[in-house]
């Protein structure tokens, strides 16, 4: 027939089927790509944040012009997230408030 319901948690306690030496490389990867990501990421906003800090109050026109297009970059992918939130978030909405559009479509997001 089927198991009992005590195998059924035996197996779920013990997990016989997960091979561990993989799961435990496959921690160890995803800490090296966390790691190293979150470094590129820190050394790049730091370069951008001082880029910008030091342009705004720059008097010349390439200062400025500098500052606007950096700024203009750094803020397009601030929305990025966002962005890919509302549109996960289209169907949820569709269903729950009926519309995906104005004031009212824009709730789940917030």
């Amino acid at each position: 027939m089927g198991k009992s319901f005590s195998e059924i948690i035996n197996e779920m306690i013990t997990m016989p089927n997960i091979q561990w030496p993989e799961v435990w490389t496959a921690i160890v990867e995803t800490l090296y790509m966390t790691v190293v990501s979150t470094i590129f990421a820190f050394i790049l906003g730091l370069i951008l944040g001082v880029l910008l800090f030091l342009s705004a109050k720059g008097k010349s026109i390439g200062a400025r012009l500098f500052y606007s297009i950096v700024s203009f970059i750094v803020n397009l992918f601030r929305a990025i997230p966002f962005i890919i939130l509302i549109l996960l978030l289209i169907p949820f909405t569709s269903l729950i408030l009926g519309t995906i559009s104005g004031p009212t479509g824009a709730l789940p997001a917030l």
